[in-house]
């Protein structure tokens, strides 16, 4: 009997309990069999959706051995894996998705903590069928999702969905984490008009990585390609290293067009970054929402920063109605609540707007609120031949603020501007354009080289049927205003001014960019070390070079720097011809200080080739005593110091000279000696 049971067993052909021993690997191909195969090598089952069905054993893998064709939904469960054996292989599907919570792989977990998915889709292209199949894959309340070396293309409404939270106003109660998305490539799977568009969307997601994939939406009439990525209430995550693909203008005047966005992003949570990536096209980055936050553990909004916004050619805004265009932007800032939020280190090219600030009222998706944005940072940007090809109205970075709805303002404050380079090609209107309304506080437009552009390089203005505006200490200084056509600030005199500074520092010299596609300054440049320190925060320029003290102006620290460091000493022993100052040399450059002293003048950034001390060589403190100056008179002082890379300045340190006439036992300190004055005769002691 027992060697009867033994042969029966031997029998029996391989079954789940014989695929264990394969190490938990189920096949499928285009020549197996849902209905007679097993998922076997030699047995494969024929589609994807069979094999979802069929295994449930964790740790398994689902192995895709040819390219197949699978009208049926794929319901994957959690830690089961799919990939395609070899080559990348294409799945061709049909599978209409019922709504926007459906797709034909379908990763669904029904419980109030995202499962813990523990499970790879890779190295697949999941084909529409030239649009015949709505939804690529969706991937509901699971952590530890990584989607990688995959295709999605030709799919009619959108490609993949991260989805973790019950209302796109509410944000979950347990974050989804650890899930990723990278070397993809996501084509064609888009409909501006579509419910709920993307190409990837991810909803209440922590920590999760979308790096080192293509992004490209191009393929569809104009007025039909919709956004490459959103996200609602989301915290920690990075988008970077990937590339980003639309056509040079996607707006129709036919009345049906969107806002033709790369990523459309809202109800952010704080310590989210895009860096490191480069978009083709006229399109934007629109970060809105109406309930952004920095939640406990986070220490900032978003940071937006190395990436490139390329155009080839300027384009011109398309007229919807009159007086009516779609403008273009690089980067919106939208909603309230943005606070701590930084744009660094980008380049914008050929935009009509680079960045643009604005406010709203209410309307069917934005509820009636007080609009905060504070702590801003844009540094370190280049903005290069800005505007429109023919449309007049443009600038480099605006703020436009929409008329509050009744009971509500808008505030605006500690905003940092500095350290920009912003070109107009003689095209665009304003380098820096504000329509504010309520209040501007501890502005901050410090640094900056704005140049070629057609009006004032800063223009300030409010709405005629705004409630009253007022600007407090705002700071246009140590700029560079050149070739604009006026180098000047621009403030409407409705608005109320409280401790401005509008002229301190600033210059109207050519800035002597390396070459006119390169906008690094040379050596010799006027704005080198021409700046004024910011503060910590501010540590390295578009090239990553570390910014010097004082830093120059525009977005580049002076190329091939081997200049010493000096810092200017305050001013002490003031009388109404005499002062003393000094420095500090912190640093040769490499090169031995063959002269140090201080300078000054009746203007900013005095220089040797004017009034100067000499006091001695080398590297240290030192002490310096100005003389012949004049009663009553606001002088500018700035230590120096000569090697043989050049002269580099220290800070400038502001002050004035007594009114009162010198009295005969006055003292005038000239080159470390005393000399006397009795009777109008010089005297040596």
């Amino acid at each position: 009997m027992r060697k009867l049971i033994l042969l029966l067993l031997l029998a029996i052909p391989l079954t789940a309990s014989h695929r264990v021993l394969q190490e938990g690997n189920y096949y499928v191909a285009n020549w197996g069999s849902d209905y007679t195969g097993d998922g076997s090598m030699e047995y494969p089952w024929a589609t994807l959706s069979k094999a979802c069905a069929e295994v449930f054993l964790a740790g398994s893998t689902i192995n895709i051995m040819t390219d197949i064709v699978d009208n049926n939904r794929a319901a994957l469960r959690t830690r089961i894996n799919v990939q395609g054996m070899g080559l990348r292989r294409r799945i061709t599907t049909n599978y209409k998705a019922t709504g926007t919570q459906d797709a034909y792989l379908y990763l669904y977990s029904s419980t109030s903590v995202p499962a813990n998915g523990d499970q790879q889709i890779a190295n697949i292209t999941f084909d529409g069928n030239n649009l015949s199949a709505y939804r690529a894959i969706w991937i509901g309340y699971r952590s530890n999702v990584r989607l990688h070396d995959c295709t999605i293309i030709d799919f009619r409404d959108s490609g993949v969905h991260f989805r973790n939270q019950v209302g796109w106003t509410t944000p979950p109660a347990v974050y989804a984490t650890g899930n990723q998305v990278y070397n993809c490539e996501f084509i064609n799977c888009s409909y501006m008009h579509a419910q709920d568009p993307h190409q990837l969307r991810l909803d209440g997601q922590s920590g999760m990585l979308i790096h080192n994939n293509l992004f490209d939406q191009r393929d569809r009439p104009l007025g039909q390609n919709g956004k490459n990525i959103s996200w609602t209430n989301v915290q920690k995550i990075k988008i970077y290293e990937n590339e980003f693909w639309k056509n040079p203008v996607e707006v129709v005047a036919d009345g049906t067009y969107d806002w033709p966005f790369f990523m459309e992003l809202w109800m952010t949570k704080g310590d989210c970054e895009i860096m490191r990536n480069v978009f083709h096209g006229q399109h934007t980055i629109d970060l809105g929402g109406f309930q952004n936050e920095i939640i406990a553990g986070n220490t900032f909004s978003i940071k937006v920063y190395e990436n490139q916004f390329l155009n080839a050619a300027r384009v011109d805004p398309v007229m919807l109605g009159p007086s009516n265009y779609s403008h273009n932007y690089a980067i919106t800032v939208e909603g309230t609540d943005w606070v701590n939020l930084s744009i660094t280190n980008n380049h914008f090219q050929r935009y009509g707007y680079g960045i643009e600030i604005a406010t709203s009222y209410e309307t069917s998706s934005i509820p009636a609120c007080n609009y905060l944005h504070d702590q801003f940072y844009i540094s370190g940007n280049v903005f290069e031949d800005m505007g429109y090809a023919t449309y007049p109205y443009s600038a480099a970075i605006v703020l436009i603020n929409e008329p509050n709805d009744p009971g509500y303002s808008n505030t605006s404050s500690n905003w940092w501007i500095v350290n920009n380079v912003m070109t107009g090609g003689n095209r665009c209107q304003n380098g820096i354009r504000f329509t504010i309304i309520d209040e501007g506080t501890n502005i901050n437009i410090k640094n900056n080289i704005i140049d070629d552009f057609t009006g004032n390089a800063v223009y300030v203005t409010n709405r005629s049927t705004d409630v009253p505006t007022t600007l407090t200490n705002f700071n246009v200084t140590y700029n560079d205003f050149y070739s604009n056509g006026s180098n000047t600030t621009y403030i409407k005199p409705e608005i109320t001014q409280v401790g401005s500074s509008l002229t301190t520092g600033n210059i109207s010299a050519a800035p002597l960019y390396m070459s006119t596609t390169n906008l690094a300054i040379q050596a010799s440049s006027p704005c080198a070390r021409a700046g004024i320190y910011i503060g910590t925060w501010l540590t390295v320029d578009y090239t990553g070079r570390a910014w010097l003290n004082p830093p120059s102006m525009g977005a580049f620290e002076v190329e091939g720097e081997t200049l010493a460091m000096v810092t200017t000493a305050s001013v002490t022993a003031i009388t109404s011809l005499t002062a003393a100052s000094g420095g500090t040399v912190t640093s040769d450059g490499g090169l031995a200080v063959i002269a140090r002293g201080v300078c000054w003048s009746i203007s900013t950034n005095p220089t040797i080739a004017g009034d100067k001390t000499v006091n001695g060589t080398g590297t240290g403190t030192f002490t310096s005593y100005l003389h012949g100056l004049l009663s009553g008179t606001t002088y500018y002082v700035r230590a120096y110091a000569t090697n043989g890379a050049g002269t580099a300045y220290g800070n400038n340190v502001l002050f004035t000279t007594l009114t009162e006439g010198p009295s005969p036992q006055d003292r005038l300190y000239q080159h470390q000696q005393i000399i006397l004055i009795h009777n109008g005769h010089f005297l040596k002691p």
